[in-house]
């Protein structure tokens, strides 16, 4: 049976939750960013955290029943009726603010950003209405000088808009915001997950000899080479060659990741049974990013 161990260490999500206000917004979409959301919210509400965000009413209505002192946003496109007045639904036109004034439903209004995906214009007729509690929008921009230019455009939008609550996302945007809430999910979850394999066999690879799919890798001398029991199958792609990390050193990847399995070139050091880190203390998802052309949200989401 092939092993593969991905490890979520709930100490760093305290730490990093420890960083933040507790007027923060958690995003707990995606199981948690593949955290666990159970577990993440249960650390999260016992910290002193009482605004959460998921993606639909399934996770919505599990929240606010486990505490009900909590709040939750959708921040989907799901419309759904739910029988406390703590979870809120979102809108960014009349047919979404149509089905809340006729079930009678709590919202926030999506103001739109140049990422253009969800989101309008702001619309007096509907924000003004007693059933928006607040007024959002996400910034995709990582640049220092775009992000500004967003907030920006943002609050020029809200002037006149009281007694509602104001926030934005994501983590990135920590440290630059004056009286708007911050609602954030990378920050919470960054360096937590690790991923862990063990080697399974070990075998001398002749100089000129082959491995991998398709020749995918041919030794210009005699080498040593470990098969790790982690393979495409772990969300990893099978082409990038990664660094990883057993016995306080750093061993590379080569030929194609199969989908079980990946091939290492390493030492004598290494023995069958040993443990394999590709992701963890000692490989940071930063440079897993650069190596898979991944954003570390896409990584977090897909690892197994």
């Amino acid at each position: 049976m092939v092993r593969i161990i991905k490890t979520i260490n709930y100490d760093i999500i305290k730490n990093n939750l420890a960083r933040l206000s507790l007027n923060t917004l958690l995003v707990l979409k995606d199981d948690a960013y593949g955290c666990d959301l159970k577990k993440v919210l249960a650390i999260s509400y016992q910290i002193g955290f009482r605004f959460f965000c998921v993606l639909n009413a399934i996770d919505a209505n599990y929240i606010v029943s486990k505490y009900s002192d909590s709040y939750v946003l959708i921040l989907g496109k799901e419309k759904t009726i739910s029988i406390t007045k703590r979870v809120f639904l979102t809108v960014e036109g009349e047919s979404d603010f149509s089905f809340c004034k006729k079930y009678n439903m709590p919202f926030h209004y999506k103001i739109k950003s140049k990422m253009n995906r969800f989101g309008n214009k702001i619309d007096d007729n509907i924000v003004k209405n007693d059933l928006c509690m607040g007024i959002y929008a996400h910034i995709g921009y990582y640049d220092k000088n775009k992000i500004k230019q967003e907030i920006k455009a943002f609050s020029n939008q809200i002037t006149n808009i009281n007694h509602k609550l104001i926030h934005l996302g994501g983590s990135h945007l920590k440290g630059t915001l004056d009286n708007i809430s911050l609602r954030v999910g990378m920050a919470i979850y960054d360096g937590a997950i690790s991923l862990l394999g063990k080697i399974v066999k070990v075998f001398k690879l002749k100089a000129n000899e082959s491995l991998g799919y398709n020749d995918s890798y041919i030794a210009k001398k005699d080498i040593l080479v470990g098969i790790v029991d982690v393979g495409y199958n772990s969300g990893l792609s099978s082409y990038l060659h990664h660094k990883v990390f057993i016995k306080n050193n750093y061993y590379k990847m080569i030929g194609i990741k199969c989908m079980d399995f990946s091939f290492i070139e390493i030492d004598g050091k290494i023995k069958l049974g040993d443990e394999v880190e590709l992701l963890g203390p000692h490989l940071k998802i930063e440079e897993l990013e650069k190596k898979e052309n991944k954003s570390r949200y896409e990584l977090y989401v897909n690892l197994k």
